[in-house]
Formats: structure tokens, C-alpha cells, sequence
């Protein structure tokens, strides 16, 4: 039981996060400027994705191609960013698969 209730309060965490996560870093005027991106936002900006389906399990493909087109389109506009992660925030996931997510992406990223 106090293993489901870690996974429900995790769950309802990352659904209040991605209510919250703006697509701010679309709208910065000037391309010119460097801004620092936090990957776990970004990891939980694709997770809230609706083409993202792990009702079947890991969907870690998809999830990496929708990490990659957000990442490719602040590139392909010229904007400089610098994709940051910080360790403490390891600790937040708490699903196996989410955590494998997370690690797939520091690995995967630019």
C-alpha cells in the first residue's frame, strides 16, 4: 500500500507540473540570446505529450523523438540554449520507466 501511494503522489506531481510547463522558451523574442533549458521540464513537457501511450508500457522511442523535435526546433529558429539537469532532481521520478527515460535522455542529448 505505501508503495502505491508513492507511485499515485509521484503521478500526481508530474499531471500538476505538466498543467503548469509554458512553451516560454518558444516565445523569447530575441534568438540571439542564451537561456538554459531544465531537461526534467523538458522530460515532463513530452511526458504529458498526447502521443505518448504507456498504458502498454515504455513508450521510450516516441518519447525521445518528441524530446529531439523540441530540442531541433529551437535549433533549426537559431536560438542558444544550454540544456542543463540537476542531480537532486533525480530523485523526483519515481516509475522505473520514467527514471530509464530520464537517464536515455542525459545520454541521448546534444
Amino acid at each position: 500500500a505505501d508503495e502505491e501511494n508513492k507511485k499515485n503522489v509521484t503521478s500526481d506531481m508530474l499531471a500538476r507540473l505538466s498543467a503548469k510547463i509554458s512553451t516560454s522558451y518558444e516565445e523569447i523574442e530575441d534568438a540571439g540570446q542564451p537561456f538554459i533549458i531544465d531537461g526534467d521540464s523538458l522530460l515532463v513537457d513530452a511526458l504529458a505529450s498526447p502521443s505518448i501511450d504507456w498504458s502498454y508500457g515504455a513508450n521510450l522511442v516516441q518519447l525521445l523523438y518528441q524530446l529531439e523535435r523540441r530540442l531541433d526546433q529551437l535549433l533549426q529558429s537559431e536560438r542558444r540554449f544550454t540544456l542543463v539537469f540537476f542531480d537532486i532532481l533525480k530523485n523526483v521520478w519515481r516509475r522505473p520507466s520514467h527514471v530509464l527515460a530520464r537517464e536515455m535522455f542525459i545520454k541521448h542529448a546534444p
